[in-house]
C-alpha cells in the first residue's frame, strides 16, 4: 500500500477525491503511474467491458485494482470472480487481499470479515472468488472472468440469470484463443461492449529486448496471440479449442520439491515425462502426471517446468531430485538425439525406473503409427473424452492447471497424413512442441489402453466395453476410407 499520509491528513473530502479519480486511486494502492487506458477501463462504469491486453501487460493488477474502487464506492456490491482455474482466480483475489488489508491498516473498519475466497466490507459489499462451474445461485453486481477466452460459453449462459436479477455488470479480460467464443463474440460482433486492445507496443514498461528475444523463440501465430493480443485461426490444428479448454480444472499445482505430505502413494502412481532440448531455442520440458490406482478421479497435471540451456549434468540432477521427492512409478524420456546418454547414466548408475521412448520407432500397440503418433492419439482421445464429459456431467479423463506455454504449444500444434494413411503430429514452422510431447511421455502409461476410470458398476463397465466396441468398429471404418475421406474425418482421429 503507498498511501503513506497520516490519518489526519485524511479528510473525507481528501478520500472522496482519491475515490473519484481512477488515476490517483491506482497511483495510491499501486505507487505506479497509470497508463491512459488503465484509468479508462477503472473510470468505466457501463454494464459490459472486454479486455484484451498483451501478456505481461497489466491487466490482472488492474482489475484488482477496478474491483476494490467499486467495492467501496458503491456500498452491497456482491462482485464474483471466475477463472478457468480457482488457482488462476486466486491470482487477481490475492492482489485484492493485499490493497484491502493494507487500506484497513490506515482506515480501520474498512474490512469486515476476510475468508480465504472471500471478503467482506463494512458498507456491505462482498468480493467472492471461485471456478468456473461454481457462478449460478448467486445476485451477481459484477462478473469479472479473467482467462476469459479459456472459459466455456456455458459459464455465461448460466450467469446470465444473476446478472438479471441485479441488471449487474460483465468484465472480461483475457490474452487471446482462437477466433471463436464469447471473448472472441465481445470484441467483434457485439457492439454494446466497451473494448479495450493492447498491445505490447502499446507498454512502455515492457522491455524491448526481452519482446524481441521472445519473438525469436515463438511461431508468428503465437506472439500475435499473446504480446499482440490478436485473435488467431486455429481451425486447422490437432486439438479443438474445447478439447485444450477442456484440460483446465482445479487441478493443485505442486512444486518439483513438494511437501512430503501433499503425496499419497498409496492412492496414486505418479510419472514423469521428459523432452530433452535438441537446438538453441528449445527447452527441456518436465510433465508430471498423477494417475488413481482406483476409482473414477481424473489423471492429473501436477506440475510443469522448462529449462533452456542447461547441460546435461542438470538435466540428471533435476531428473533425479525429482524422483527423490515423487517416487515416479516410471520416468518416460525421449532418448532421440541425445537422451541415450541421460538414459543409461539415470538407469545403469541411479537406478532410477527410466523407460526410454524412441519417438520415430514404431508402436506396440497400433500398426502403422509410430511411438510419437501413439501418444498423441492417446492424449487426444482423453480430451475427446474431457468434451464428452463435460456435455454430459461426467468425470474428466485428464485435467491440469494454466500452464501458458503448455497451453500455447498444444494449440499450435498441427496434423498431415502420408499418402500412406499414416497420421503425422507436428509444430509449425518455427514453431516447438517440447511441452506437449513431455506431456504425452507423462501419459505414456495410459497409450494404448485406453484409459477408463474403474467402476464399481457392473452396468458402467458393460457401457464402457460397448462404448469401446463402438470406437472400434468406428476405426475399422475409417481404415477403409480412401484418402479423401480421411481428410474430411480429421477430427475424428483415434
Amino acid at each position: 500500500m503507498q498511501i503513506t499520509k497520516t490519518k489526519e491528513f485524511w479528510t473525507p473530502e481528501r478520500v472522496a477525491k482519491l475515490f473519484k479519480s481512477g488515476r490517483m486511486f491506482f497511483k495510491a494502492v499501486t505507487g505506479l503511474e497509470p497508463y491512459q487506458w488503465q484509468v479508462d477501463f477503472i473510470e468505466h462504469e457501463g454494464e459490459f467491458e472486454t479486455v484484451r491486453v498483451s501478456r505481461q501487460g497489466g491487466k490482472s493488477l488492474t482489475t484488482a485494482v477496478k474491483v476494490v474502487r467499486e467495492a467501496i464506492i458503491h456500498p452491497n456490491q456482491f462482485i464474483v470472480i471466475v477463472s478457468p482455474t480457482k488457482e488462476q482466480s486466486s491470482i487477481i483475489f490475492r492482489t485484492i487481499a493485499r490493497i484491502l488489508e493494507d487500506m484497513n491498516l490506515k482506515w480501520p473498519g474498512l474490512l469486515k470479515r476476510f475468508l480465504a475466497t472471500r471478503c467482506q466490507l463494512a458498507n456491505g459489499s462482498w468480493i467472492y472468488v471461485t471456478s468456473r462451474t461454481a457462478v449460478r445461485g448467486h445476485t451477481i453486481t459484477r462478473l469479472v472472468v479473467d482467462e476469459a477466452a479459456y472459459v466455456e460459453d456455458e459459464v455465461y449462459t448460466a450467469a446470465r440469470p444473476s446478472l438479471a436479477a441485479s441488471k449487474g455488470k460483465i468484465t472480461l479480460i483475457s490474452t487471446t484463443f482462437g477466433k471463436q467464443g464469447y471473448f472472441f463474440d465481445s470484441h467483434s460482433n457485439l457492439e454494446h461492449f466497451f473494448r479495450v486492445h493492447i498491445p505490447w507496443t502499446d507498454i512502455p514498461h515492457l522491455d524491448e529486448e526481452f519482446i524481441r528475444s521472445e519473438q525469436a523463440t515463438m511461431t508468428e501465430a503465437e506472439f500475435a496471440q499473446e504480446y499482440l493480443a490478436e485473435f488467431i485461426e486455429t481451425a486447422d490444428n490437432f486439438f479443438t479449442r474445447d478439447e485444450i479448454r477442456s484440460l483446465l480444472g482445479d487441478t493443485t499445482a505442486l512444486g518439483s520439491n513438494p511437501h512430503e505430505n501433499l503425496l499419497d502413494h498409496d492412492k496414486y502412481d505418479y510419472y514423469l515425462g521428459v523432452d530433452l532440448a535438441r537446438f538453441g531455442t528449445d527447452e527441456s520440458c518436465y510433465v508430471v502426471t498423477k494417475s488413481p490406482k482406483a476409482g473414477d478421479e481424473p489423471i492429473e497435471i501436477v506440475h510443469v517446468e522448462g529449462t533452456a540451456k542447461k547441460p546435461v549434468t542438470d538435466v540428471i540432477g533435476r531428473i533425479k531430485a525429482m524422483n527423490d521427492a515423487y517416487a515416479f512409478t516410471s520416468i518416460y524420456i525421449d532418448e532421440s538425439v541425445i537422451g541415450g546418454a541421460v538414459v543409461d547414466r539415470l538407469t545403469i548408475d541411479e537406478g532410477l525406473p527410466i523407460v526410454p521412448i524412441m519417438f520415430g520407432s514404431k508402436a506396440v500397440t497400433t500398426t502403422n503409427d509410430s511411438k510419437k503418433e501413439a501418444m498423441y492419439k492417446n492424449l487426444k482421445w482423453l480430451l475427446e473424452q474431457n468434451v464428452q464429459a463435460q456435455q454430459e456431467g461426467g468425470v474428466p479423463s485428464l485435467q491440469g492447471y494454466s500452464h501458458q506455454k503448455l497451453l500455447n504449444q498444444l494449440t499450435s500444434l498441427m496434423y498431415e497424413f502420408s499418402t500412406s494413411g499414416t497420421l503425422k503430429v507436428h509444430h509449425p514452422t518455427n514453431g516447438h512442441d517440447d511441452y506437449p510431447d513431455a506431456l504425452a511421455l507423462a501419459l505414456y502409461f495410459s497409450v494404448g489402453k485406453r484409459y477408463t476410470p474403474l467402476t464399481t458398476s457392473i452396468q458402467g463397465r458393460r457401457a464402457k466395453e460397448t462404448q469401446q466396441k463402438s470406437h472400434n468398429e468406428k476405426i475399422k471404418e475409417v481404415q477403409q476410407m480412401s484418402f479423401e475421406d480421411r481428410l474430411k474425418h480429421m477430427r475424428k482421429i483415434t
